[in-house]
């Protein structure tokens, strides 16, 4: 495996995360209402991405997107995240390496370790 230490353990698949849960939500019936799908589902790392290449070539060619909850997509639907709306435009392989409430300390040594 390639950066086999990249990766975040106990990732399990959830209808919501902890940010966008009903309790929480400031318009219920806008939450209740919301008319995409949103689960999170992650890959074997703990990513919410789909399963990583597994050829070095494939990785290098990828546009890494390295960030916190946003880049991870909270609150929206899988599809609708900036990392795979840029996958969509430039018609290449984004990997999204990101985490829900990761500080700038957490992104930067994720991307000296990338």
């Amino acid at each position: 495996m390639i950066l086999p230490d990249l990766r975040i353990s106990g990732r399990s698949y959830s209808k919501y995360s902890g940010m966008d849960n009903k309790q929480y939500a400031l318009d219920k019936k806008h939450f209740e209402t919301y008319p995409h799908a949103i689960d999170y589902q992650y890959n074997s790392r703990g990513f919410r991405d789909a399963e990583w290449p597994t050829e070095l070539a494939e990785l290098q060619q990828a546009v890494w997107c390295v960030g916190d909850s946003f880049t991870a997509g909270v609150g929206a639907p899988f599809a609708h995240t900036w990392p795979q709306i840029l996958q969509q435009r430039l018609g290449c392989r984004t990997i999204n390496v990101s985490l829900d409430g990761g500080s700038n300390n957490w992104i930067a040594r994720r991307t000296r370790d990338i």
